[in-house]
């Protein structure tokens, strides 16, 4: 196994293969995904990242928010032997051009719509600027991609067919992540971690803080942030554990998930705790089980 969290999926799938594996909170009705979805449909995104003729060790560029599809393309990507490379959703030519161009990325993930942008019309003006991009591939939460520029697919249609090839086999402790730098002071600058880096981090995380098969882990911070990364899909898959997502941050919604999906611990910044604290000073119930 490339990551101990495969493994880890591997068990839920088949101990409780129903349970609660993740779930996205925000304005619109919640999505969820069981352990066996989650499976299955990172079993299909990796079928899909072969037929693209991804290699081991190839970086696969995602842009996406806070979406159950972000933990979906990270598991497929590592199931497939790739490096997952977030990229923030706010991110746009400047910084999408030059992190794609250093990574050399031949795949990558973009939401249709997200926050009223239009990805794709925004990235078509530049991909021809990328001589390493061959396939980008569109996600809707709804299914409902609409026509594409270029030679682009929708994650539906991405996802449907099986590989005509097996899996390669994978190092003992490969390259995970290849993760971009802020760029406050300078160019961004890419940086590698592999699984048991990522691994040891979240073990030291759950025995410094006593986490276990009990808690329920609330995201609020971006997946393609190291914060929301690590300590938010990394950390529960590695648990086990339920994942609680929210796409755009509303300390109202917040609270709202936190209380009806029994979240019990989140990793943030000073700003979401004050946030939520403002709110429940306003009248807002507080979350009963966050310890």
């Amino acid at each position: 196994m490339p990551s101990a969290i495969l493994g880890a999926l591997a068990d839920r799938r088949v101990e409780r293969p129903d349970d609660l594996a993740v779930v996205e909170a925000g304005e619109r009705r919640a999505r969820t995904w069981t352990w066996r979805e989650l499976d299955e449909q990172s079993d299909a995104c990796a079928d899909g990242l072969l037929r693209a003729d991804v290699r081991p060790g190839e970086p696969v560029a995602c842009q996406l928010p806070n979406w159950g599809e972000f933990v979906v393309i990270a598991l497929g990507t590592l199931k497939a032997g790739a490096v997952c490379c977030p990229l923030m959703p706010v991110f746009a030519r400047r910084e999408v051009g030059l992190m794609l161009g250093l990574a050399r990325a031949r795949v990558l993930f973009l939401p249709r719509l997200f926050r009223g942008r239009d990805h794709p019309a925004e990235t078509s003006r530049f991909a021809d600027t990328l001589p390493d991009l061959r396939h980008v591939i569109v996600v809707d939460p709804d299914g409902r991609e609409g026509d594409l520029p270029h030679e682009w697919q929708g994650f539906t249609a991405f996802v449907r067919r099986r590989a005509d090839r097996a899996r390669p086999p994978t190092e003992a402790d490969p390259v995970a992540q290849l993760l971009f730098t802020s760029g406050t002071s300078g160019t961004p600058k890419a940086v590698t971690h592999r699984s048991g880096t990522l691994d040891q981090a979240a073990d030291l995380e759950m025995l410094r803080l006593g986490l276990g098969p009990a808690d329920r882990i609330f995201t609020p911070s971006p997946l393609a942030h190291q914060t929301g990364f690590l300590y938010g899909m990394w950390l529960a898959l590695r648990l086990g554990v339920p994942q609680i997502l929210q796409p755009v941050w509303d300390a109202r919604v917040a609270l709202d998930a936190l209380n009806e999906w029994r979240g019990t611990f989140t990793q943030a910044a000073t700003p979401f705790l004050a946030d939520l604290v403002k709110a429940v000073e306003g009248g807002l119930p507080a979350p009963r089980e966050l310890r």
